[in-house]
């Protein structure tokens, strides 16, 4: 069994305010964050308040997840409303069993994002 990630977890969920799927999506991931409070960080972000941060990344679909720890990105891309995704992609980056994303863009908002929420 994969040795638990001593690196916290760091979860992101890329939204927009006027989109009706992550209004809808959004109470799932504060269940999501209150679920694994303790084992890692989920973060709320409209991409249009933080443009900023998001840059020049295209954000297709929605809701999007950036997860990764203060060392790598570990997922990036659009997934279902379904809170089962979610919990499911978090469960395996808490045991370190999702791969690696070689995106230093990625990697840089992660740390942007990560360092406007403390």
């Amino acid at each position: 069994m994969p040795e638990t990630n001593p690196s916290p977890l760091t979860v992101v969920c890329l939204c927009a305010g006027w989109c009706d799927i992550c209004e809808e999506y959004r109470q799932t991931f504060a269940s999501l964050a209150d679920e694994f409070a303790g084992q890692a960080r989920l973060i709320w972000v409209d991409i249009e308040d933080q443009e900023e941060i998001v840059g020049s990344l295209d954000i297709e679909n929605f809701p999007t997840l950036l997860i990764g720890t203060a060392d790598d990105v570990r997922f990036y891309g659009a997934i279902t409303q379904l809170s089962g995704t979610a919990r499911q992609l978090i469960r395996k980056g808490l045991v370190d069993e999702l791969g690696r994303v070689a995106e230093p863009e990625l990697a840089t908002m992660l740390n942007e994002i990560r360092a406007l929420e403390s």
